[in-house]
């Protein structure tokens, strides 16, 4: 008996079984690299979901915070709380329209004296989607408030 199959019979009565079959060495480690790949492709695609979320959090509470800016120019610039209203709405919504930010529901609230000189404070609240990127953690959405004010022209005249 060679040495080659005293050792393999030792390793059978010990209960071994044989690693290698015709000439592979690593037999029993075959498609493991396949399923190696599939992890770490899962683990960087939701590494990127992760990364796209944040961002598009981050993107529309910069955006938010701009409508709202541009809500209390357009604002500051009436004479009464209706029109004021009317007016940031229409600016914020087409702010946000115009730098691709969806709303699900958009609410802008004015609020403030009107008198020569006062401050107008505008706040723009959005509802962003995220329902491509729930998977990570994320809830289907998100609300992005943001809150500005201006100042009304102080040489007004009669409105």
């Amino acid at each position: 008996m060679t040495a080659r199959r005293q050792v393999r019979k030792q390793h059978r009565e010990l209960g071994h079984q044989p690693c290698c079959k015709r000439g592979h060495e690593r037999g029993h480690e075959r498609g493991a690299a396949g399923i190696e790949m599939g992890i770490a492709v899962t683990g960087f695609l939701l590494a990127t979901f992760l990364v796209v979320g944040g961002l598009r959090i981050t993107t529309a509470k910069g955006e938010v915070a701009a409508a709202a800016r541009a809500g209390a120019r357009a604002a500051a610039q009436s004479y009464e709380i209706s029109a004021a209203t009317t007016a940031a709405h229409q600016v914020a919504n087409d702010a946000l329209g115009d730098r691709g930010i969806a709303c699900r529901d958009l609410d802008v609230r004015v609020e403030g004296s009107f008198t020569a000189g006062s401050v107008v404070t505008t706040t723009v609240s959005c509802q962003v989607d995220l329902g491509d990127v729930v998977l990570v953690g994320f809830g289907r959405q998100t609300t992005v408030q943001a809150t500005a004010a201006e100042l009304t022209d102080v040489i007004r005249g009669g409105g």
